[in-house]
């Protein structure tokens, strides 16, 4: 286990990719202020990040912060996202499953998220609702 823990650090630039997914989650998914969901996204995604979700594809930094901006508008203010599974990881790729909604409740939406890391930063995000 501790080998798969320090190759994982070696493809996403030093941060382990568990921390990645739960800053991703606490700072940018669960972050309910713009600008700080904003400086935490400049800080993890790089510039030209792609994401992926049903509602397609956007390119660029900027058109994914308009885009989580969108989602995070669309929740209820209580609702949050976690994981359900372990992170999984192997060489610059990163999956993470998660639910979302208001904790002690079922939860409103589940999926899964495919990441690739490039230097510490998410390069490319796919997000695939159950």
């Amino acid at each position: 286990m501790q080998l798969a823990r320090e190759l994982g650090r070696r493809h996403t630039g030093g941060m382990d990719p568990e921390d990645l997914v739960a800053a991703y989650l606490e700072e940018v998914s669960n972050e309910p202020e713009g600008e700080r969901r904003r400086a935490a996204i400049q800080r993890l995604f790089a510039e030209g990040v792609r994401y992926v979700d049903q509602d397609g594809p956007v390119d660029g930094r900027e058109a994914f912060i308009e885009r989580i901006h969108t989602l995070a508008t669309m929740m209820r203010p209580t609702s949050e996202f976690s994981l359900t599974k372990p992170v999984k990881h192997v060489d610059d790729a990163v999956i993470f499953h998660w639910q979302l909604g208001v904790p002690g409740e079922d939860p409103s939406l589940a999926g899964m998220n495919f990441a690739i890391v490039e230097d510490g930063r998410i390069v490319r995000l796919y997000a695939v609702l159950d």
